[in-house]
């Protein structure tokens, strides 16, 4: 049933944020490869895009060591947040892509999108837990509660990271 997985994710939600929130997100450090870690974590969400009508591309640069030390099922989960998000406010037609580079000897992850984009003046409150940017631009059936996206930011923190935004209303989205 819809209502019980909805409400099954939003309790799993809150409890991930005080979690973190609290310092008590266990992160693990270990070996995974980043390649199968994407191909696992995004390949419901390339098909939802396409069925949606939307071009996803992946692409990982030759220089990015394929095998990294972290916590892949915590990344994975930032990852399907992001992209999540972009194939949710991105129209038929669009295009997302997520680009994995070398930056400083780190592993660096850019989710681009040309959906309809923040207004600037929103940029940072989009991280504050609860808080969603024009929900009644969004369908009822799509909408979640905006924890995603805290919850991201401060689980890519507690993995020594960071996410930034960069956006402009109806010029798309990039989080980095």
């Amino acid at each position: 049933d819809a209502s019980a997985r909805s409400l099954l994710t939003l309790i799993n939600d809150v409890l991930d944020l005080s979690k973190v929130e609290a310092g008590r997100m266990e992160i693990s450090d270990a070996p995974f490869d980043l390649a199968v870690c994407l191909q696992s974590g995004l390949a419901s969400l390339d098909l939802t895009a396409r069925q949606k009508g939307l071009s996803f591309r992946c692409q990982i640069d030759e220089d990015v060591p394929q095998s990294l030390l972290g916590d892949a099922g915590r990344l994975q989960q930032i990852l399907i947040n992001l992209v999540g998000n972009a194939v949710k406010f991105t129209d038929a037609g669009g295009r997302i892509t997520l680009h994995c580079a070398q930056s400083d000897g780190r592993a660096e992850v850019v989710v681009t999108d040309t959906g309809r984009g923040i207004p600037r003046g929103k940029l940072e409150s989009i991280f504050d837990p609860f808080v969603q940017v024009d929900r009644h631009l969004t369908p009822e059936r799509q909408q979640g509660v905006g924890l995603g996206l805290a919850i991201s930011r401060d689980l890519a923190r507690a993995m020594s990271g960071d996410i930034t935004v960069q956006s402009d209303a109806g010029k798309g989205a990039t989080f980095v």
